[in-house]
């Protein structure tokens, strides 16, 4: 049997905060794995819907976010980003409600960021995370 074929392959938020955070050092140039040129594409609107390479935007006029969510057997995810103010974070529930638990801390997040940064200011709440 192959390593690994059999056994999960688990990720921790941590892990998607690192890659969050490998995606805006390649956005900013400063990555050896991934080229700024690609990250600059990922992070780009691809059509007139809200979604880059990989990725869900925020909406356009506002502070670049990034973000992807995900669901399977009763786990919800989410992590996003915001590569103008270096602040991003990611949840996982293993709860069926799960998204609304991570929609609330995303909504707590930014009420405590609000006084910090005038470009936090500018993203607004979403009313609920797109499915990709």
């Amino acid at each position: 049997m192959t390593a690994g074929i059999s056994t999960p392959q688990w990720t921790t938020p941590s892990d998607l905060c690192l890659f969050a955070i490998g995606v805006e050092k390649a956005y900013e140039g400063q990555s050896k794995l991934l080229s700024e040129a690609l990250a600059r594409e990922m992070l780009s609107y691809q059509s007139d819907e809200i979604y880059g390479l990989g990725f869900a935007l925020g909406p356009r006029g506002n502070a670049l976010r990034f973000w992807h969510s995900g669901a399977n057997g009763g786990y919800q995810s989410l992590f996003e980003a915001y590569p103008a103010v270096g602040e991003g974070a990611a949840v996982m529930t293993d709860g069926v409600g799960g998204l609304g638990l991570i929609l609330e801390i995303q909504r707590q997040s930014r009420r405590n960021m609000a006084g910090r940064t005038v470009a936090w200011k500018r993203i607004p709440s979403p009313r609920s995370a797109p499915k990709l």
